[in-house]
């Protein structure tokens, strides 16, 4: 009876340090570069109450159906969680500093990086986890009668009917703006592949003066656009290319 109850304290004092990471993660404003006052540590935290209130609340209970009960839960999307909380964490020290120095300019700061790490994960983790568990729940049964125009689109012939049925609600639009519609990135494009100058031909230094193509935009794209339009031109009508594309 005693070691029960030990068991329920410890689980209890492991889901307040659960539930106050989580809180930290979410209030962290992951500026805490030149600290040397209690005033700058009580800047590390934007404290919302009613956000913290609603959230420590929220994972109290789920937290606690969660990682101390017999719930399935995957490897994989632990691995998933890993990554969202890094991600995060890494994308804040990027944006604030253009480099990772706010997780590993100093002991501190990797120090506090760890704590909102394990926060973001274990929020991350029971999320992913309890949606994929959620799902796998719901069993589709299949219908007793099957819509049979449904089945004949979907099933006999799942590709060229959705094709057409999309192509039909397009042709308003097709017949409307025939060739087609172009911003100016793509009609820069066509003109670097028939070798005009534009002006991205000066926002790099090319190894050959005639080569007029660059990656500012993406090679292929330019060549299948350019292509497309040489197609057409060959057959009779640069509009013809454009429309093909």
């Amino acid at each position: 009876m005693k070691r029960i109850k030990n068991n329920k304290v410890w689980q209890s004092i492991c889901l307040l340090l659960m539930i106050t990471c989580t809180i930290l993660a979410f209030n962290f404003t992951f500026h805490f570069s030149g600290i040397k006052t209690l005033t700058d540590y009580i800047k590390l935290f934007r404290f919302d109450v009613l956000l913290s209130a609603i959230l420590g609340g929220f994972c109290l209970y789920f937290y606690r159906q969660f990682y101390f009960q017999k719930q399935a839960k995957s490897n994989w999307l632990r691995f998933l969680a890993i990554l969202f909380a890094l991600f995060l964490i890494i994308g804040y020290s990027f944006e604030a500093k253009g480099n990772a120095s706010l997780i590993f300019g100093s002991w501190f700061n990797f120090g506090i990086s760890i704590i909102v790490f394990i926060g973001y994960y274990l929020f991350f983790n029971w999320l992913l986890n309890s949606a994929y568990n959620y799902l796998a729940s719901k069993k589709l049964s299949p219908k007793k009668r099957k819509n049979k125009v449904m089945t004949f689109i979907l099933e006999k012939h799942p590709f060229i009917m959705p094709f057409i049925i999309i192509l039909i609600c397009w042709l308003p639009y097709i017949i409307s703006f025939y060739p087609g519609i172009f911003s100016p990135d793509p009609s820069f494009q066509v003109q670097q592949f028939f070798g005009i100058k534009t002006k991205y031909s000066d926002y790099s230094i090319p190894l050959d003066p005639k080569v007029t193509i660059t990656n500012h935009h993406p090679v292929a794209h330019t060549f299948l656009l350019g292509g497309l339009a040489y197609l057409g031109q060959a057959l009779g009508s640069f509009n013809l290319g454009i429309f093909i594309y």
